[in-house]
């Protein structure tokens, strides 16, 4: 006989909608069979924890759902999580300073398994397409599974797919059943305790400083990972990234779009500041762009902490200051860009444009100047050259 929930025996309520059998009428009992179906019940719950099947496949365990605590002095108060392909953990961290203080919100124990291993037999070589994620951090580590001679270790990581075992393959298969042994853990997200100061918390930065409230960091064992992405979606249109005062002001944001904007109190939409004021050609740097090769660099420096100073950076040249009283001078030979043969004959124009002379030759002039704007306006030759 298999019991169910369902076949438990009736509530004993009267008629008369009492909420115990007891107080309506105690006259009234459980029969043996009743108590037999309840019995059954609850041997059959005690097989099923013995067993440890969570399902009717049996293809989950209860071991899936492992929860270890550790009261170790070394440890600390930890509570491990214990998956059949990994560990992770959460608990006070008492190897850093203040012992017993950090809390590790989330860890990684160096014990792992993934499923898709392939090996070639007599080759030292294993490769995972997906589930390994391996790293130079894995060499030394112990590694087992089926075809893989015991006591391995991994002597050499070729990329996240790829690494070489101390001892050649037994066997020729793919979707092996891997399990990778290290003795380390990884505290991946972390908070510090400072006392009566706020506490500070770290992604990657095991423990993080008082300098900022949150600090993200890349692993080191992985160079090309960046530090935070945000994704922006298809229908978005709020700001994908903002700063903003206590008041809910927005001072600085990138939008939907990606463009930069903000709000300063100077009026402007971004406000770039030095981060030098010793005088010199290549100090106080506000802003400095560059070309997509990064070979060639321009910017807008501070010479003397008063002119600002548009300078070619990798050549090593001034092309022209402003100072203080709107003054713009030119530090080398000035052309313009529109420079041409005849005065513009077409485009609406305002009175004191200059176009230069492309072909200026001896006696001649510089170039033009609109004294009537217009379209396309007066102009007028202007600036002789000697014969």
């Amino acid at each position: 006989m298999t019991t169910t929930f369902s076949s438990l025996p009736a509530d004993k309520i009267d008629s008369a909608g009492g909420s115990s059998p007891v107080a309506v009428n105690p006259k009234r009992k459980w029969s043996p069979n009743d108590a037999n179906a309840v019995l059954q019940l609850l041997r059959q719950l005690s097989a099923y924890l013995a067993s440890g099947t969570l399902d009717a496949a049996t293809t989950h365990t209860i071991a899936d759902l492992d929860v270890v605590s550790s009261a170790s002095p070394s440890v600390g108060p930890e509570i491990d999580l214990a998956g059949n392909r990994g560990r992770w953990f959460l608990g006070i961290d008492v190897a850093n300073a203040q012992t017993s203080r950090d809390l590790v919100l989330v860890g990684q124990r160096g014990t792992y398994s993934f499923g898709d291993g392939v090996t070639t037999s007599g080759s030292p070589t294993l490769t995972s397409a997906s589930g390994g994620g391996f790293t130079s951090s894995l060499v030394g580590a112990s590694i087992g599974g089926a075809g893989i001679p015991n006591g391995t270790t991994v002597s050499a990581v070729g990329g996240t797919t790829s690494l070489t075992l101390s001892a050649n393959a037994t066997a020729t298969a793919s979707s092996v059943a891997v399990t990778v042994t290290r003795g380390t853990a990884s505290d991946l997200f972390y908070v510090k305790h400072r006392g009566a100061l706020a506490p500070t918390f770290g992604i990657g930065v095991t423990p993080p400083d008082g300098t900022a409230r949150l600090q993200v960091s890349p692993d080191d064992s992985e160079p090309a990972m960046g530090g935070i992405a945000l994704r922006i979606g298809p229908s978005q249109t709020g700001k994908a990234w903002r700063v903003f005062t206590s008041d809910g002001t927005d001072r600085l944001w990138v939008d939907a779009g990606g463009y930069v904007s903000g709000l300063h109190s100077t009026g402007g939409a971004l406000v770039v500041q030095a981060t030098a004021a010793t005088p010199g050609p290549t100090d106080a740097r506000a802003l400095v762009m560059t070309d997509n090769a990064k070979s060639n660099f321009y910017g807008f420096t501070f010479q003397g902490g008063n002119e600002c100073t548009f300078r070619c950076i990798s050549g090593g040249a001034d092309s022209f200051k402003i100072g203080t009283n709107g003054l713009l001078t030119a530090q080398v030979a000035l052309r313009g860009t529109g420079a041409r043969a005849a005065a513009p004959s077409t485009g609406t124009h305002v009175a004191g444009e200059i176009v230069f002379n492309a072909d200026p030759v001896a006696s001649g002039k510089i170039g033009w100047v609109c004294v009537t704007g217009g379209t396309p306006g007066t102009w007028k030759a202007w600036g002789a050259i000697d014969a």
